[in-house]
């Protein structure tokens, strides 16, 4: 199975005639609200799409508290994050060439710059062997170095970690005048403080995750109006589906729906996590419904779970080759998870 983002090989699926319960991407288990399939259902695929996605941001900016031109959207965070990496690889400035991230994070932060032609400076983080981010020893690679983007993850993706409103700051005053791109894309599962833009200082958010939209491909920066008119010349026109944008209005105008799932999850959460303990699995960290799991040998652990049906996250690709990554799905496929699980590890020890 190909290895580059590490979640489910649908031309591996379609050879082998798999259906697996799907624990490697954190997405809504009860997916998206009712309203957005009415939504999509009354879209005229005829016409093409608002290229500058007008309704939309209307409701982004409801919904963030900020102005229209303050929003661009995009077909899924992906996309933004490498729309990023062509404008910084392509404006003018003084600033260093590349781009900073702390490991373990996203990788794709990391290979849209080094394929947008970027320099990548990756501070690898380790306290107390649980992968968190020593904010102030991040802060001070950063500023040595001053490069003209860095990502940040909060929550963290694999580990769940949660950055305070303090600490973003000082990543932010290390990096300037270079820019901090916020990825938020976990946000709804944990507890964050409110944060706003600044002149340098960019949000990344989508829908994807927690509004159930992932097969559908939105999201959206938050930021100041010119530099986002910027980084816009380097998204190709009507790349934000009709659909797509009919469901991301749905989805926000159904906050109810969310706020329910959420709740439904939050319980799911709490027992899977009580399963792994009872059942002595070594868990690394644990935060925004993530589980990283040690395992010694993630590739291992995850081919012989998908021959049991089950799709998890190997860590090869976040540079953690011993860890899988476990996403909370509905009570009885987690409980039947933790007993694939406790198969392998039998095998393994036996």
């Amino acid at each position: 199975m190909r290895q580059e983002h590490g979640g489910i090989d649908y031309g591996t699926l379609q050879a082998h005639g798999l259906h697996p319960y799907d624990f490697s991407a954190n997405v809504n288990p009860w997916g998206c609200s009712p309203l957005v399939d009415q939504a999509v259902a009354r879209v005229k695929h005829q016409y093409y799409p608002d290229r500058y996605c007008n309704q939309l941001r209307e409701a982004v900016a409801v919904h963030e508290g900020v102005g229209p031109d303050e929003v661009l959207c995009g077909n899924g965070a992906t996309e933004l994050i490498w729309a990023v990496c062509r404008w910084a690889k392509n404006r003018k400035s003084k600033l260093d060439p590349s781009v900073a991230t702390a490991r373990p994070t996203f990788g794709e932060y990391s290979n849209a710059a080094n394929r947008c032609g970027l320099d990548v400076h990756e501070y690898s983080s380790c306290v107390d062997d649980v992968f968190l981010i020593d904010v102030r020893a991040f802060a001070e690679y950063i500023s040595s170095r001053k490069p003209a983007v860095t990502f940040v993850c909060s929550p963290n993706n694999p580990t769940g970690q949660v950055l305070t409103n303090e600490g973003i700051g000082s990543i932010e005053r290390a990096a300037y005048p270079g820019y901090v791109v916020l990825d938020q894309a976990y946000r709804e599962y944990e507890v964050t403080n409110r944060i706003s833009h600044t002149n340098t200082l960019v949000r990344l958010c989508c829908l994807t995750k927690a509004y159930g939209l992932a097969g559908l491909r939105l999201g959206y920066l938050i930021g100041p109006s010119e530099t986002l008119r910027d980084i816009a010349h380097q998204i190709p026109p009507w790349t934000v589906s009709s659909a797509a944008q009919a469901a991301g209005i749905a989805a926000l105008t159904d906050q109810n729906w969310l706020n329910e799932t959420l709740e439904f999850r939050r319980s799911a959460v709490e027992a899977m996590h009580a399963l792994l303990l009872e059942n002595c699995f070594e868990i690394t960290s644990a935060g925004a419904g993530f589980f990283l799991v040690n395992v010694h040998n993630a590739s291992e652990w995850r081919c012989r779970l998908y021959e049991r049906g089950f799709a998890v996250r190997d860590c090869t690709s976040f540079g953690l080759p011993r860890h899988i990554r476990i996403s909370t799905a509905q009570p009885d496929a987690c409980r039947l998870l933790v007993v694939a699980m406790l198969q392998v590890r039998n095998e393994l020890h036996d």
